[in-house]
């Protein structure tokens, strides 16, 4: 009945789109042509109603192909569908549904559209459109992307590859992209369901005495899934930011928060960047225009940007949704962590002194560096060989790792034998061996320490808690009169590559930092900024009610949100990558 009257409605627009999508869609019904082929022709017609079918009949016209798709589809391919649409890692059924269609030799013979869907505009759009549309729908969850090696990565982007070229392809999904929300966004709010809210309210309510283990674990599980919901916001807009689009609802009031400010990297970005730093701020920390063009020069080189090139800027909040700005004391960056531990040894030993000789300043970078790192086997207590540590660099497994002293510890022992030495007090022998060789490695690694104008610049990398972020670059600074400056950065790319015709995007955080001969004090508690109170009130304006001003209310507030943002009606644009890649599928099939 619904097809009658989608003719009866329809039947006066004039175009042969009409009536060949008519008679595919009867021969489909009937079994003379299968899935991929009706596939096909649903998208090219889709293309051509562009022109030929006035938009009021597009959402009719997209439901009635579907229900006719779902009502005849093979249950094997329903069923691979549902797994890709999923991400299940054991995608049999997927496999057989893809190789289904791939050996359809007839899905562009049959369109009769050589010249509205040829094989070039197609790959064009592939190429194009489709890229675009796969990195805002590929999933910043990735399960097994750090701590599992090389071969982890690969499994972990073969995991979740599926879902993200599922919703590049699906009608659906582009209807959700049109209105400024990928699916992938979507995928993540719809974890923190109502249920779980609710649930985690109450856990929340009680002390950590009263807490079971299991109420601890769902509370750790719903906040990582915010985690993740946060690096999805953050990678959508840092990719819209590449293109020059602008964000929209939930996404725009997100970047309000996240985003302090852009522009081109450059000293005076840097410059902005610091002057937004309330740590450096507090403690009268001042940067130079030599400081910033140095830091520059470095980030340019850790990123491979040529010295020349335009890339974008966005000053990222360190205290918006993830607490970053504690990665510049301890925590994930051995670097920022090992200074930290100096700077206590430092207070403790020698508190009467308040600035560094050339040579201090160069053994207190060089400090980071006397701890071992050497890579052993914990079994034996060897260090590894060739074999193992390509083990190591491919799995990650933990019988492979550092050994002897802490860090903290090894840093604190340097200071403690050099007070010794300062005050003439006789060492014993062991004393003296440890003494003398952390003396000649301190001695090696400082004149490797780059030195400029009284300024000492050094560099690492670490795994960021921010999700959006994942693995950062760190960018140091250390003055004579002991100021320390940590600028983390990174690069917004899928799986590090840049999409054709995206412009390199660049987070840069704030920057943190502290005086060595300063003791840390308890830092000031703030008021929710202004722009927190506008994301609040702008979701609240949504029909998400606000949950608390902290960054996980926040969060949980902009899940609701992304929620309650209704789904758009289709439209034959929708259809464009279904189209290509069938153009594309038959080309190949052409070819062979």
């Amino acid at each position: 009945m619904a097809f009658e009257d989608f003719y009866n409605r329809v039947s006066s627009l004039p175009g042969k789109r009409y009536d060949d999508f008519m008679e595919q869609t009867r021969r489909y019904q009937e079994g003379e042509i299968g899935v991929g082929d009706q596939m096909l022709q649903g998208g090219a017609n889709a293309l051509g109603l562009l022109t030929d079918v006035p938009l009021f009949a597009v959402g009719e016209a997209a439901s009635l192909a579907g229900e006719a798709v779902s009502a005849v589809t093979p249950e094997f391919i329903k069923k691979g569908l549902d797994q890709i649409a999923e991400g299940i890692k054991d995608t049999e059924a997927a496999q057989v549904a893809m190789q289904y269609i791939q050996e359809n030799p007839q899905m562009m013979k049959r369109l009769g559209y050589a010249l509205d869907l040829s094989v070039v505009p197609a790959a064009k759009a592939a190429k194009g459109g489709m890229l675009r549309d796969l990195s805002l729908e590929a999933p910043n969850r990735q399960p097994t992307f750090y701590g599992s090696g090389e071969l982890g990565k690969v499994a972990s982007i073969a995991r979740t590859a599926p879902t993200g070229l599922y919703d590049t392809l699906s009608p659906k999904a582009a209807a959700s992209r049109r209105e400024g929300v990928p699916m992938s966004v979507r995928r993540e709010a719809s974890r923190i369901t109502p249920e779980r809210r609710k649930r985690a309210a109450e856990i929340r309510g009680k002390s950590k005495g009263e807490k079971t283990k299991e109420e601890t674990k769902f509370l750790a599980d719903f906040n990582q899934d915010l985690s993740f919901l946060e690096g999805q916001l953050d990678q959508t807009q840092l990719l819209k930011t590449g293109r020059g689009e602008q964000a929209q609802g939930v996404i725009k009031s997100f970047e309000k928060v996240q985003a302090m400010g852009r522009g081109t990297l450059s000293p005076e970005v840097l410059a902005q960047a610091a002057s937004l730093s309330k740590p450096l701020a507090q403690k009268g920390i001042s940067l130079d225009k030599n400081n910033l063009a140095v830091i520059e020069e470095k980030i340019r080189k850790a990123q491979g940007i040529g010295p020349n090139e335009k890339v974008e800027v966005v000053i990222r909040n360190p205290t918006a949704f993830s607490d970053i700005s504690k990665e510049s004391l301890r925590g994930p960056s051995k670097e920022a962590t090992r200074i930290y531990h100096a700077r206590s040894s430092l207070q403790e030993y020698f508190p009467e002194k308040k600035n560094f000789s050339d040579q201090e300043l160069r053994e207190t970078v060089a400090m980071t560096r006397l701890p071992d790192d050497k890579l052993y086997n914990l079994s034996t207590g060897k260090e590894v060989n060739r074999y193992e540590q390509y083990l190591y660099d491919k799995l990650e497994l933990k019988r492979y790792g550092t050994k002897g002293r802490a860090s903290k510890d090894t840093i604190d022992m340097y200071y403690k034998y050099k007070k010794m030495e300062q005050d003439g007090v006789k060492f014993r022998k062991p004393q003296k061996e440890i003494y003398d060789g952390m003396k000649a490695r301190i001695q090696r690694e400082s004149e490797t320490v780059d030195v400029r104008d009284g300024t000492a610049y050094f560099e690492q990398s670490h795994l960021s808690s921010a999700k959006g972020l994942g693995g950062v670059n760190d960018q140091f600074m250390m003055n004579k009169k002991g100021d320390f400056v940590h600028f983390i950065n990174d690069e917004n790319d899928l799986f590090g590559q840049t999409v054709p015709g995206d412009s390199r995007v660049l987070s840069v955080t704030s920057p943190n930092g502290y005086n060595m001969f300063v003791a840390p004090r308890k830092a000031p508690t703030s008021k929710p900024s202004p722009a927190k109170k506008t994301f609040q009130r702008e979701l609240q304006e949504m029909g998400a009610e606000p949950v608390n001003a902290q960054p996980k209310g926040m969060l949980e507030q902009a899940a609701v949100g992304l929620q309650k943002q209704p789904m758009s009606n289709l439209r034959p644009s929708d259809f464009k990558n279904v189209a290509a890649a069938g153009a594309l599928t038959a080309g190949t099939a052409r070819e062979r």
